[in-house]
C-alpha cells in the first residue's frame, strides 16, 4: 500500500466525490421522518447484502432477501430440488435487473451470511455507537455478528499498525486503509468492510448511516476486489460514491411513495396513515403483518393494502393470488 501522504495526494478528487455523496445522503436522512429513514436503512441493508452476494458469484434480489429474512420464503436448496424456485425467488426470477455476472441458485449458507451482513450494516446505522472497533472487544463483537472469529493474532497487530499510520487522515481515507489491512480472507470480506465502516462512523461522527459500499455496481466491486495497492484507495472511494448515489435513488423512491400516500384522502378515524407508516418502515408487507401491527381485522388490512396499491404507493411483489406480499412501488 502507498504511504498515507501518497494516498492523500492521489485520492483528493475521489475523496471529495465520496464525501459529497455521503454528506448529501446524511442530510436527507437527518431531515426525513423517522419511518422513512428507518425504512431506507432496512432496504439499503438488503441492497448491500445483495451486492456482497453478487460478488460471491450469485444473485438474489434485495426484495427476495427481505422475504427470506421475514420468514416469508423457505430454503432455496429445497425449492431448487422441488422445482419451486420461482415461489421463493419471485423478484430474482421475474426479469428484474440483475448484475451481469450472476450464478446459479444461491446456497442457503451463503444467503444466511448475506442476511447477517444486512442486519449488522443496519445496526451500524441505527446505533449511537458500536463501541470502539479499534479495540479487541469492539472488533470481536462486530465480527461475531457475522460468525467470524478473530484470525491469526498477527492480523490484528498488523491492522492496528495501519490504523496508527492513518490516524491523521480523513475518516474515509482511514477506512480505505483499514479494509485491505484486515484482508481476512480477502480484501472485500464482509468483516473487513464492516470494520472499515465502523471506524468511519466513529471517526466521522456520522449518525443514522452506515458506510455504503456493496450497493455499488458489481463491475466496480469486481474492479475493487482485484485492484493493485496503488489503485485501491481511489477505487474504494469510487465504489463508496456509487453506493451512496444508489442509496440516494432509493431515498427519492421512498419519498415519492410517501408523497403519493399523503395525497390519498382519509377520514380522521381511518387507519390509512398508520398503514403508510408501516409500509415505509417494512421492506416487505403482508396482510397479517399489517393487521397485527396496527390492530385491525385481516379484511380491513387487505382493504388498506389494496387502496395503497391502487394509489401507486405499493405493488404486489410475488405474482401470487394468495399469500400476497407488498413492497413500495
Amino acid at each position: 500500500m502507498p504511504g498515507p501522504a501518497e494516498t492523500w495526494r492521489a485520492s483528493l478528487a475521489p475523496l471529495a466525490g465520496a464525501a459529497a455523496a455521503l454528506a448529501a445522503l446524511t442530510t436527507r436522512l437527518a431531515d426525513a421522518p423517522e419511518p422513512l429513514a428507518a425504512g431506507w436503512r432496512a432496504r439499503l441493508a438488503y441492497r448491500e447484502a445483495a451486492g456482497w452476494l453478487a460478488l460471491q458469484g450469485t444473485w438474489v434480489h434485495p426484495t427476495d432477501l427481505a422475504l427470506r429474512d421475514a420468514h416469508l420464503a423457505g430454503s432455496y436448496t429445497a425449492a431448487t430440488l422441488g422445482r419451486r424456485l420461482p415461489s421463493v425467488l419471485p423478484a430474482t426470477l421475474a426479469g428484474e435487473p440483475a448484475p451481469a455476472a450472476s450464478g446459479g441458485p444461491p446456497a442457503d449458507a451463503t444467503v444466511a451470511q448475506a442476511l447477517a451482513l444486512a442486519r449488522t450494516w443496519r445496526r451500524l446505522g441505527e446505533r449511537g455507537s458500536w463501541g470502539n472497533a479499534r479495540d479487541d472487544r469492539g472488533r470481536r463483537d462486530l465480527l461475531a455478528t457475522l460468525g467470524e472469529p478473530d484470525p491469526d493474532p498477527a492480523v490484528p497487530a498488523a491492522w492496528q499498525a495501519v490504523l496508527a499510520a492513518a490516524s491523521d487522515l480523513p475518516p474515509l481515507l482511514a477506512a480505505a486503509a483499514a479494509v485491505p489491512a484486515w484482508a481476512s480472507p480477502a480484501p472485500l470480506a464482509a468483516g473487513a468492510v464492516l470494520l472499515g465502516a465502523a471506524l468511519w462512523r466513529d471517526a466521522s461522527g456520522t449518525r443514522g448511516l452506515a458506510l455504503p459500499l456493496f450497493a455499488a455496481p458489481l463491475t466496480l466491486l469486481q474492479r475493487l476486489a482485484a485492484a493493485p495497492p496503488a489503485a485501491w484507495t481511489p477505487t474504494f472511494l469510487g465504489a463508496v460514491t456509487a453506493a451512496a448515489e444508489a442509496g440516494m435513488q432509493e431515498f427519492h423512491r421512498l419519498r415519492a411513495a410517501a408523497s403519493r400516500a399523503a395525497a390519498l384522502p382519509h377520514t380522521a378515524r381511518a387507519r390509512l396513515p398508520a398503514a403508510v407508516e408501516l409500509a415505509l418502515r417494512q421492506p416487505v408487507l403482508t396482510r397479517p403483518m399489517l393487521a397485527r401491527a396496527i390492530g385491525v381485522s385481516p379484511q380491513a388490512a387487505l382493504t388498506l393494502l389494496d387502496r395503497l396499491a391502487a394509489g401507486g404507493v405499493l405493488r404486489e411483489a410475488t405474482g401470487r393470488a394468495a399469500w400476497r406480499v407488498f413492497v413500495v412501488a
